[in-house]
């Protein structure tokens, strides 16, 4: 699964995602992950590509 990941700045609270990232968490799980920039303030819904909705329960389960 393809999964774009848009941060908005650089911030230590994403730091988990870099981490995770860097030693291949994602890829291990089946995920080809990219790190991007914001392109802006409601631009990322508007960029063209795969869209997937996750199906979340209240207690942090998510599948698709």
């Amino acid at each position: 699964m393809r999964l774009r990941l848009y941060e908005n700045h650089r911030f230590v609270l994403y730091a988990p995602f870099y981490a995770a990232h860097a030693i291949g968490a994602y890829a291990a799980e089946g995920l080809a992950v990219e790190l991007l920039p914001s392109p802006g303030v409601g631009l990322a819904e508007s960029r063209p590509g795969p869209t997937a909705r996750s199906k979340c329960s209240g207690a942090g389960r998510c599948g698709s």
